[in-house]
């Protein structure tokens, strides 16, 4: 007999405006309401963990999707008692429902802190992996910028690991069309 854990959400999305020169507020929004109009035209109902700086645009942009916390701002915890001395992990709090710790930075008793079965857009692009059942995919409104101005990746890493947003978005466009046959 099979031990299944059925998740709710197969689509997951962090959205931050604050990470390491990554983000801006503008370019941020913009691309989030391209993901929900994307997730809105393949009929996907998603989890999109926000931090507090953030969380009154993402309220307005994906009312008609879940909400979790992010955290107050892209900070790392690595215990819970840091997380909630500093008013970061708000799932027992009423707030939201599910929280997502930065990297993964923090695994705690809400289903999306584990990285478990999650698989992120970019990972699936550069590296060919197909998602498997049951796998969460996470994404970010930054994985699909285009860089230019003052907007500078902080790294090497970074600049190459984020060079192909258009492969990006057509990678994501075509997992999303594909998503129910691997749930």
């Amino acid at each position: 007999m099979s031990n299944t854990y059925q998740i709710p959400y197969q689509w997951t999305c962090d959205v931050e405006a604050d990470w390491g020169g990554r983000s801006d507020q503008f370019s941020t929004l913009q691309n989030l309401v391209e993901i929900v109009q994307a997730f809105d035209k393949h009929g996907v109902k998603g989890l999109f963990f926000t931090n507090d700086i953030c969380a009154q645009w993402v309220k307005y942009v994906c009312k008609d999707h879940e909400l979790g916390s992010h955290g107050f701002t892209h900070t790392i915890y690595t215990n819970e008692v840091d997380a909630r001395n500093n008013v970061m992990f708000r799932c027992d709090m009423g707030h939201y429902k599910y929280y997502r710790a930065p990297k993964f930075s923090y695994i705690g008793d809400c289903v999306y802190s584990n990285p478990k079965n999650h698989l992120s857009v970019l990972k699936s692009m550069w590296f060919g992996i197909k998602p498997k059942p049951n796998t969460i995919m996470y994404l970010h409104p930054f994985d699909f910028y285009k860089w230019q101005g003052i907007m500078k990746p902080p790294s090497l890493f970074c600049r190459l690991w984020y060079s192909q947003p258009k492969r990006a978005w057509r990678h994501f466009e075509n997992l999303l069309s594909k998503s129910s046959s691997y749930l």
